[in-house]
């Protein structure tokens, strides 16, 4: 999956001195190695930087912020003026999310599984750590991706709320950013429940409920 997409605006922050200077760009083209993005200008003129200056990369959307801390590995102008940043690791790209819900601290642990298993009766044990109706924090037994997408049951949490459900409630989450070191605790959001089951879920939280984040 494509970190950055060509085309977008994004606002660099370069450290050449503190505080950084602030520019307004856009992205060139990105692959699973670099990025690269338009030379931002001053005055009229591109910008240069040396080698390995440490730039913050942020990109604005309606799901919240993408921040990808990188640096300059070095500039081309074949045929536009463009910086090449090297994709970071894991540990140097944040995804800060826009919350229309509070997030609940939980301990639970409920099954999941893969979108196409064949053996619609073969469950793993998730982790919650947090949760709202629209999506939560899980540690599993395997790593994933950005986008990738997996099935949690959550009938029986849904019950705490007193709603009996007519059919099992199995939300179908999507990875909507890697949380910790490896793949393994993911952000996800819930893609596929009606307001119904949203609701029957928040109730069931609060009911349970700790401590709101």
């Amino acid at each position: 999956m494509v970190l950055l997409k060509p085309g977008n605006r994004v606002k660099v922050e370069v450290f050449v001195k503190d505080p950084p200077l602030v520019f307004n760009t856009s992205v060139h083209l990105c692959d699973d190695k670099t990025i690269q993005i338009a030379a931002p200008s001053y005055s009229g003129k591109k910008i240069g930087v040396a080698e390995n200056t440490r730039v913050l990369v942020t990109e604005v959307s309606p799901e919240g912020l993408l921040v990808v801390d990188t640096c300059v590995e070095r500039m081309t102008s074949k045929h536009h003026v463009l910086w090449i940043l090297p994709v970071p690791g894991i540990e140097g790209i944040h995804r800060i999310q826009n919350r229309r819900e509070p997030r609940y601290e939980v301990d639970l642990h409920l099954p999941w599984r893969e979108v196409d298993s064949r053996d619609s009766g073969s469950f793993s044990l998730c982790h919650v750590v947090n949760i709202n109706s629209l999506g939560a924090l899980l540690s599993l037994d395997r790593e994933f991706d950005v986008g990738e997408e997996f099935l949690v049951d959550l009938t029986n949490l849904v019950r705490v709320g007193g709603e009996i459900p007519e059919k099992k409630v199995m939300a179908r989450s999507k990875v909507a950013r890697i949380a910790g070191q490896s793949g393994s605790v993911v952000g996800v959001t819930f893609e596929n429940l009606g307001r119904k089951e949203r609701k029957g879920l928040l109730d069931a939280i609060r009911r349970l409920k700790s401590e709101v984040r």
